[in-house]
């Protein structure tokens, strides 16, 4: 025979260890493997089935029939238990257990499957019932699932998951009051939630109304009142001013009522709200029954308002002095901000007058006023430009210009100059310059016009044309009106068209563009006049007379336009009536 079919009749561990153990594992069966801890158990079943086989009356069908009242249970109604009548019967069934002594041992005793790893339920055994104890034990521990949690993310108030989704308050069950549909006797809440939330309601109500009521005392025991002290703080807060000011007497007058605390408060008038309410005014106060001594109460009362007082009054004059400290430290920080602005102005006037001091000595060079001037100009551009130093620059620099072009000859080295008044403009201002020019420029050109040849105009349009540069285009065109158009005019005036060999065009009309106004009101209408006066002896053979009055068309225009018809188109048709016929053939041959 092998080892398997052999059958061992000894006694091992195993059986010593449940033998002895009414809660051993035992193999399960299939419902017990398909319901696990739902499924019946066996010995129950058939306790149960005998149970009701015994105590199951026959059936007397002679009897009246009794019908079930059906319908919708009323809501709120208890329900009538029935003393279940297999109480006797059940308990000689049931397992042998020593008696409880009372309800409180029973619900103080601890069951079997509270301790956890002492006992464990059977694999695929029915757990016994658990009543209402279950989870009771963590009372007794120190919170270690919550302390998880925590440490898992978990924020109390909140659900749980990754992101905190979920319900934060655990799902109760309701037992609904009847056998209606769903919402058919209010919302699915539970009773015990409705009836705390009812509690709370109530709570809440017999307080407010509990602290609107006046405080009592019993005589049975005595209550010891609270007192509130008032410090400095205090009494200052309440004698500040507030914002309410009324000027006007009428209305100081006019009855108040104050509705901003507690309770309503009619005050004499609008000068009343700037004093503050009591800090303590709404609580109540116990009379004094026992001790009462009003004299000394008012002589109190009477030093305790003096003292406030006089707190109030050097806290104002506190206050008063810190905001003209205030005040005073903002003035001497603007007095200093304006104290070194004023230095710093009285070092930049100690530093220009060290520097027109330089300027006011006799020997002097126009080099060095330059480089004192463009010194300061640089260095102070705002103070330049405000006490007017390109104005006094001229009365620095007239006599060293004078003596300059004490020597200068205009027509032979009329460049010698021009450098240093460019040089000198961007230092002075216009009309200073302008001045300098009148002062120095032209003098020197007048006295160079009187030996000028105005039949040689080449060497006085030079040095206009130099000048441009230096001067302003007024300053040259009133210079040569005044210098070269009087010479111009007494030169024309000694022309003579039927002798002089010269062009007059050639040493007029260089002076158009710079003297054309004054050219158009004296020197053009008498050449015009000199030319009338040749052409009435002209004869149309004579063609020398076409290039001279050519050249004037720019400068004549329309004047031109008329002397050729008063005195030339005229003599053109005479010419060509009597001219004969046989030449204008002869003359078409050839």
């Amino acid at each position: 025979m092998s080892d398997d079919e052999v059958m061992r009749f000894e006694i091992t561990d195993y059986d010593l260890d449940n033998e002895f153990n009414p809660n051993r594992n035992r193999k399960a069966k299939k419902e017990q493997q398909i319901y696990g801890v739902w499924a019946k158990d066996s010995d129950e079943d058939d306790n149960e089935d005998n149970i009701r086989k015994r105590t199951r009356k026959q059936k007397d069908y002679s009897a009246p029939i009794g019908f079930i009242a059906g319908g919708v249970q009323q809501a709120g109604k208890k329900k009538e238990k029935k003393v279940p009548e297999l109480e006797s019967t059940e308990a000689s069934t049931s397992r042998p257990k020593f008696a409880n002594s009372s309800d409180e041992d029973d619900i103080n005793e601890p069951h079997e499957s509270e301790t956890a790893g002492i006992r464990r339920v059977g694999q695929g055994m029915r757990p016994p019932n658990l009543g209402g104890n279950v989870g009771n034990w963590e009372r007794h521990t120190k919170g270690i699932g919550a302390k998880l949690l925590l440490q898992m993310g978990y924020q109390p108030g909140k659900g749980l998951g990754k992101d905190l989704q979920g319900i934060s308050a655990p799902v109760e069950a309701t037992v609904r009051k009847g056998r209606g549909a769903i919402g058919a006797y209010g919302p699915e809440k539970s009773a015990q939630k409705a009836k705390k939330e009812e509690e709370r309601r109530l709570k809440e109500k017999a307080e407010q109304e509990k602290g609107a009521e006046p405080k009592t005392y019993n005589w049975k025991k005595s209550h010891k009142g609270r007192y509130f002290y008032k410090d400095a703080a205090d009494v200052i807060q309440e004698g500040k001013p507030t914002m309410h000011t009324i000027s006007s007497n009428e209305l100081s007058r006019v009855p108040v009522i104050d509705m901003t605390g507690r309770e309503k408060r009619v005050l004499s008038g609008y000068h009343a709200l700037r004093a503050a309410a009591p800090r303590y005014e709404h609580e109540p106060r116990r009379e004094c029954t026992n001790f009462a001594i009003p004299a000394l109460t008012h002589n109190l009362q009477l030093i305790l308002d003096c003292c406030e007082q006089d707190i109030i009054q050097n806290a104002r004059e506190l206050q008063q002095a810190e905001d003209e400290i205030v005040v005073l430290e903002r003035d001497l920080e603007e007095h200093n901000v304006k104290l070194r602005d004023e230095d710093l102005v009285i070092d930049k006037m100690q530093n220009i007058l060290m520097k027109v001091d330089t300027l006011n000595q006799p020997d002097i060079s126009l080099e060095t006023a330059y480089e004192v001037l463009e010194d300061l100009k640089g260095s102070f551009p705002l103070e330049y430009e405000m006490f007017g130093l390109g104005t006094i620059g001229t009365n620095i620099a007239s006599p060293l210009f004078s003596a300059l072009l004490a020597k200068w000859e205009p027509l032979e080295f009329p460049h010698q100059p021009v450098d240093v008044f460019v040089k000198w403009r961007p230092l002075l201002t216009e009309e200073a310059y302008n001045n300098l020019l009148w002062q120095h420029f032209l003098p020197n050109i007048t006295t160079a016009a009187e030996a000028w040849n105005p039949r040689k105009p080449d060497p006085m349009v030079r040095v206009f044309q130099v000048w441009m540069e230096a001067a302003p285009g007024w300053v040259l065109g009133t210079c040569a009106a005044r210098c070269v158009a009087p010479r111009l005019l007494a030169a024309v005036r000694a022309w003579d068209p039927t002798r002089d060999t010269q062009p007059l065009h050639e040493w007029v009309l260089p002076w158009h563009a710079l003297l054309g106004e004054s050219l158009n009101a004296s020197v053009y209408p008498l050449i015009r006049s000199r030319l009338t006066a040749a052409l009435s002896a002209w004869h149309p053979a004579d063609s020398s007379a076409k290039p001279l009055l050519a050249v004037w068309r720019e400068a004549w225009g329309s004047a031109l336009t008329a002397l050729l018809h008063h005195h030339i188109v005229p003599k053109l048709e005479h010419c060509l009536q009597h001219a004969p016929l046989e030449l204008v053939g002869r003359e078409n041959s050839e």
